[in-house]
Order: structure tokens, then sequence, then C-alpha cells
């Protein structure tokens, strides 16, 4: 908790800690009862106070020290504290033990308002929740294969089958029982007994919603049961701090057709922890008659990139995919390319399948597999499948531009060498084979250019020798003679030295 709360400040609130400690943990934990006594513990029978009872005191303020250090609300890191207070609520007692039924009494008091609570409680819990009456709502009124957004984002939302739940406990089982059962785990599942609806997660962000896609985005449908993206809007109450992205949803919440909405009733008067998920009825045990956040469900026309992955195939891609790297581990390179090649074809949108690790790994893995086995123009064709799939990461242009250079394509090389030094600006070893290439196609000026910044990122011999070549083609001797004097400091030994050595003496034939 001190780690999370105090040092992290996960679970700081806008609410004063100390009031929530005190009246609705102990108010609802102990009762008034309880609570009057705790408070003429110390004080009462002084005759009798021992040594060990102020390290018992002295422990209990410094825990409550730390649940009010660190803004703590939730109710949960209060259990601790359970019983040594009960251990101080019963030393006033003692002064009633010869008189056995005024203490009978007091117990009946002392037991009565918490039973009373647990009982109510107990009631509340195994009542109706608002994220099990959404769930159930979505799985009668949205079909398979179903887009939501979810807002805000975090603990407390309604419990559907989605691939974010399914990577949380990939790795647990994994550790448990290693690799191999988790894709059996994963085939089972595929072809096994029916599978609830799976449902994936759409994100609210800035840029989101970018103004030339909302003819697009927002575009109404004809058949109600393709192109709705569901919205869940959960509204939290105390103690939680304030959405942050409210501004961002109210610019779209006009375009929203609200459908269904679920009510724990006075929220107000409750308070609500999205980690442990239930409801303490401040204003009376009346004032909540269910648990969970308040959910507002509402439809807005959407129009998706493709159709979304079932269950099945959703847990069949997993398989496929973790047989992939197993295949890739073991360097069996034909089984690997075989199973990427065929997962690249699946009929639906893969990305919603798998995590994005995986995904990567299916389309960089498929284009290594491929280049491994010697299949050049394939491997190639991969890359560019995974650069039109990741169009902002370097490593798919950065290895067309080295293919098309072993091939001799030197222009080709240089258009991905720069598509791949717009997004990686400060990489030397990019700079220096966008040169290389430069100096093939004879473009010296350009060749000095990209050289001269790679040297400034990482000076390097080989740089430098490149770069003696572009003065020369540009009878540039007196330039191209510092470079290789550069490059001979860097490496002395360098094998290229000798013969530009030879040509700018003009002892070469």
């Amino acid at each position: 908790m001190g780690q999370d709360q105090l040092l992290g400040g996960h679970a700081n609130s806008n609410t004063t800690s100390w009031y929530y400690m005190a009246y609705p943990n102990l108010r609802y934990g102990l009762g008034w009862a309880s609570l009057l006594l705790l408070f003429a513990a110390p004080w009462y029978p002084r005759t009798l106070w021992r040594n060990e009872e102020w390290v018992l005191l002295t422990c209990i303020v410094a825990f409550c020290g730390l649940l009010i250090a660190s803004e703590s609300t939730f109710m949960r890191y209060a259990l601790p504290l359970g019983v040594p207070l009960a251990a101080l609520i019963a030393r006033p007692l003692l002064a009633l033990a010869q008189q056995r039924a005024l203490l009978g009494v007091c117990l009946l008091l002392l037991i009565a308002e918490p039973l009373h609570s647990s009982m109510r409680f107990r009631s509340l819990l195994a009542g109706d929740d608002t994220r099990a009456l959404a769930r159930n709502w979505l799985l009668q009124h949205a079909p398979d294969n179903r887009y939501i957004l979810q807002v805000p984002k975090g603990g407390g939302q309604a419990l559907l089958l989605n691939p974010t739940s399914v990577y949380a406990r990939m790795s647990h089982y994994r550790d448990s029982f290693g690799p191999a059962r988790l894709v059996q785990a994963f085939d089972l599942l595929a072809e096994g007994p029916p599978l609830p609806p799976m449902y994936f997660d759409r994100y609210l962000a800035p840029g989101w919603i970018p103004d030339e896609w909302r003819h697009n985005l927002y575009r109404a449908q004809t058949d109600s049961t393709n192109g709705t993206l569901w919205t869940l809007f959960y509204r939290y109450h105390l103690p939680l701090s304030p959405f942050d992205n409210q501004e961002l949803y109210d610019s779209f919440k006009s375009l929203i057709q609200r459908r269904q909405s679920f009510s724990v009733g006075a929220p107000e008067l409750a308070t609500f922890s999205n980690l442990d998920e239930y409801f303490v009825p401040l204003g009376g045990w009346e004032a909540v008659r269910a648990t969970g956040p308040e959910i507002e469900i509402g439809a807005l026309p959407w129009v998706s990139d493709g159709p979304a992955p079932t269950a099945r195939q959703t847990f069949a891609a997993l398989a496929l995919a973790l047989k992939g790297e197993q295949m890739m581990q073991r360097e069996d390179w034909q089984g690997a390319a075989m199973t990427y090649t065929a997962l690249q074809q699946v009929p639906y949108n893969l990305g919603d399948a798998l995590a994005y690790s995986l995904l990567l790994s299916v389309y960089f893995g498929r284009a290594k597999a491929l280049e491994t086995l010697g299949d050049t123009d394939g491997a190639y064709a991969a890359w560019a499948a995974a650069a039109a799939r990741f169009p902002d990461l370097v490593e798919p242009f950065f290895q067309m531009g080295l293919l098309a250079g072993d091939a001799r394509r030197y222009s080709r090389a240089i258009e991905h060498y720069l598509s791949a030094q717009q997004l990686a600006p400060e990489d030397a070893v990019i700079l220096y084979n966008l040169g290389s290439c430069l100096l093939h196609e004879g473009r010296f000026d350009q060749t000095i250019l990209a050289l001269t910044r790679a040297i400034e990122l990482a000076p390097d011999a080989d740089s430098y020798l490149l770069l003696a070549r572009a003065h020369l083609g540009l009878d540039q001797a007196k330039q191209a003679h510092s470079a290789v004097e550069r490059a001979a400091s860097i490496d002395p030994r360098h094998p290229q030295l000798q013969q530009l050595d030879q040509i700018l003496t003009g002892s070469a034939p």
C-alpha cells in the first residue's frame, strides 16, 4: 500500500482520507457502541494499563497515520486494524467481569449494529450489480463480433470477454504450466464448447476523432446491427478523481444514441471504490439498491475497418501466433513462414485478436523466416506488408532498404531509407546506408549531406571513407584527403585505406 499509494500516488483522491476512514470504515465496521468504548479504552481503567498496551496503541496510531498520509480511501486497507481495535474495545469490559448480566447487555449492543450492517451488506452484494446488468443487456442486444467504447478505462467495468482479460492471464498460465500447455489450452478453446461473445475495446484519446474522418466515422447505417459502436459510460462517485478525458467525451456525446442505463439508487449518498467494487451507504441502507457504478449504454454510428474475430477465431489466432514463435525459436523457418502466412490471410482484423507484441512477431517473423530461407522476393513483400501495417515503425523500411540495396536496386533502396530516416532522424546506421546507396547512384552532393550527418552522430572510419569517395566524385581531392586522414586516425588498419591513398596520390590506374 505504501509503495503503490504513498509513493506512487495511484489511489489519491480529492476526498479527505481521514473522514472516510473514521466514518464509513469504522462506523459500519465497528458501530457507534464500539466507537464509544474505543474512545474510552485508553483512559479506563487506568490501574490496569500495561506496557504491552502502549505498544498496541502506538502501532494502531502509526497504521492510521499511514492510511491518512497515503490518502487511502480503500476500505480493505483498514481491515488489519480490526484485531488490535477489538483488543482495545474489550479493555473497558474488564470492569464488568463480575456483573455478567450487564456484560451480556454490553456485548449484545456491541454486536448488534455490525451484525445488522453485515447482513444488509451481504444482501446488497447478493443483489443486482450494474456491471452484470450491463453485460446481460449487451449479450442480449449486441451480437458477437462487437466493438465497444468504455469511458473511462480502469477498474469497475462490466465483466465482458475481451482480449485484454485473456492477455492478463496468459503469462501466469505459461509460468504455471509451460508454453506447450498454453497453446493446447487455446486450441481447446478454439475447438471446444460454445463461448460467450468476444468484445473489442476502442480507445478514447486526443486525436481519436480527426476532423477529416468525422464524415465516414459517423455515417448513419441502414442496418442497425452493423456500423454501431456500443458505448458504456461509467459514472464513478466518491472518492474517485474526475474523469481525465471528460472534455473529449463531451465533444462527441451528442452523437451517441442513448439506449439503456443502470442506476445504483442514490450514488451521492454512497462511497464507491473502483478496485474494491462495492458501495457503503452513507445515507442509510435504503439509499443504495445495487452495487457497481452508474452505467449508461449508447450506440454510436460507426464504420469499422473490417470484421472482428469471434471468440473461437481469437483463441485460434493466439494459438497459431504462439506456435509461430516456438517455430522461430527452434529455427523451423519453413513452418514459421507457413504459420505466419496463414495468420496474415485470416478474413478478420488480426489486430483485434492479437496483442501488439504478437502482431509484430507475426509480420516481422514471416519476413525474417522467408529471408532466412533465401526467398528474397517473398521477404521483401513481407516487409512491405509490415510497413503498411506499422507505418510508424522504422524496422520494415530499413529491412526493405537492405534487401533492395543487396539486389542493387539503389533508387528503391534510397526511397526506403528516406522513409526510415524520417521516422528515426538520429539513426547513424540509416544515414550511412542511405549515403552508400546515393553514392552508387552518383548523387554525390546528397551523399555528402547524409554522411556528414551520420558522422556528427557517430564518427566511424567507414563513414569517412565513403565520404572521401563522394568528394572524389566531385573532384574535391582536398576534402577527400581530409576524410581519409580522419578515417586513419580512427582505424589505421582499415583495409580500404591503402586503396584510397593510391587513388589520391594518382598511383592507381
